[in-house]
């Protein structure tokens, strides 16, 4: 459709596709407590339980087809006997089963001391549920995974690695101790990285039969949820709701490596789980490009490769590999890793909205979104709020503009320099200086690679770093942005999104 106004102005739109969320109820008559689908077989395993009469929890294991929603088969655990965690693994020889972790919860004791892990596998009619092995475990088994042909099991305070023997018997390889308790565990390959309640993060490499940990955290972080990008970055949730993303240097030697802190951020929202996969598949990917059980989504598809005019400016593949957080309130986030590049062109433009639009009920954005938990208060790193990234494409052309330019709202008409190319920008923005460096100027920095405090207050009227390690007093300047190179970007992402 095209409108003609008054002005003399013509608008060209296209009308988008109506988006609908069918919904249907399936009554269970219980309690549901999980829920993992298994698209190989095109069933879904929901955990439910109910209290009998005698005051007894019994937990059921149902089995449904899908789409139908379809009652196949039904399971019952013992009274008492709670259901902890379900994942739909892969073995050798099993290629996709149910496995279920139990506790048996003794009302006069506080800790849990018995538990299980069942195998269950559907039988090729989809008409019910194959039983295939069971193994006693001492503690509440409150997460399952599986990796390299092996399951591994978080146990109360350890973490034990199984194998499934000829037999149908699990047998026991490796445990290994140290921990508190075991909030969350997620696995990819050999690497398996652990959450604990109060020693935050450890990362643990199956050897053969055995299990060695390679690295930890060494602060105290109440962990709630974590998860695993590639075998060296990793993210984890805390109850203070803060996301930190760690990394994992090569290992020279057979020392334990003390995990770097790469990004921090205040999400304002506890999450209770992270989860590989995405709410939509983006244009070119198919669902065979999907693996089962919400693991990565293919790297390979939704990458673009995009050049300024003159060809001076590459923009680097963008991996489609998004994480899911589902926080307690009900939210439902989406987190993506970006590369160098791209990440600093987002965060200029980040800084630029801000400076233009203000913060929210007069809120300072860096300061709402600063690391803080019960000691210290720390300036957010390596994240890009992509709430505030959709905001530019909300805005009209001429503020687009004006925030592109660099303007601030107390400066929206003074006269800016040429438009600068990414890579002359991004160590400026990090510093705080008021403008990038002339060619073949050179300024003097400190250790940390900030101006001096002299040279720095001169410049920009604002204090640096606090020498305590605490928040960031200060606030960047808005400066231009490379235009070219942001509306392919903005156009990859929206694909993308």
């Amino acid at each position: 459709m095209a409108f003609a106004d008054h002005l003399g102005g013509v608008s060209i739109g296209q009308v988008a596709q109506v988006q609908r969320l069918h919904v249907r109820s399936i009554p269970l008559d219980e309690s549901p407590r999980r829920l993992v689908p298994m698209p190989s077989t095109s069933t879904l395993a929901v955990i439910t339980c109910t209290v009998t009469l005698a005051g007894n929890e019994v937990a059921s294991l149902r089995l449904f087809s899908t789409p139908e929603i379809e009652e196949l088969a039904n399971h019952s655990f013992q009274n008492n006997e709670s259901v902890l965690s379900l994942a739909c693994v892969s073995l050798p020889d099993y290629p996709d089963m149910y496995a279920v972790g139990t506790g048996l919860m003794e009302p006069d004791l506080d800790i849990c001391q018995q538990g299980y892990v069942y195998l269950f596998q559907v039988t090729p009619n989809r008409k019910g549920l194959d039983f295939v092995a069971r193994k006693d475990v001492r503690g509440a088994v409150h997460s399952v995974k599986s990796t390299a042909g092996q399951l591994v099991a978080s146990v109360n305070g350890k973490v034990v690695l199984l194998a499934l023997a000829p037999q149908r018997e699990l047998r026991e390889l490796s445990s290994s101790y140290g921990r508190i308790h075991v909030v969350d565990m997620d696995v990819m390959g050999e690497c398996i990285l652990v959450g604990d309640l109060m020693r935050s993060c450890q990362i643990l490499h199956i050897k053969g039969e055995k299990l060695v940990e390679v690295a930890r955290d060494a602060d105290m972080r109440w962990v709630t949820a974590v998860h695993i990008f590639d075998k060296s970055t990793f993210i984890m949730a805390d109850s203070k709701s803060n996301l930190v993303v760690f990394r994992q240097r090569e290992r020279d030697h057979d020392m334990c490596h003390q995990l770097e802190v790469i990004g921090q951020y205040h999400l304002g929202d506890q999450v209770n789980r992270i989860a590989s996969g995405s709410l939509v598949i983006p244009p070119g990917i198919t669902s065979s490009m999907c693996q089962h059980s919400g693991q990565l989504l293919s790297s390979a598809a939704g990458q673009t490769t995009t050049h300024d005019k003159d060809g001076s400016f590459i923009l680097e593949d963008i991996p489609f590999k998004p994480a899911v957080l589902g926080t307690v309130s009900g939210a439902i986030q989406l987190i993506n890793p970006l590369p160098p590049r791209t990440f600093h062109l987002l965060l200029q433009l980040e800084r630029n909205i801000l400076h233009y639009i203000g913060g929210v009920g007069n809120v300072k954005h860096r300061v709402f979104r600063s690391f803080q938990d019960e000691k210290r208060t720390l300036e957010p790193k390596g994240f890009v709020d992509g709430d505030v990234i959709e905001l530019f494409l909300k805005l009209e052309p001429q503020a687009q503009i004006e925030i592109i330019r660099g303007c601030s709202n107390q400066d929206r008409h003074i006269e800016f320099p040429p438009l600068l190319d990414v890579s002359g920008m991004a160590g400026a923005s990090y510093h705080g200086l008021s403008h990038p460096p002339a060619k073949g100027e050179t300024r003097s920095t400190d250790a940390r690679g900030f101006p001096p405090r002299e040279k720095f207050r001169e410049e920009t009227g604002r204090e640096a770093y606090d020498d305590d390690n605490r928040l960031e007093t200060h606030q960047p300047h808005p400066i231009p942005i490379s235009h070219v190179s942001l509306i392919h970007l903005l156009n990859d992402i929206s694909r993308l999104h």
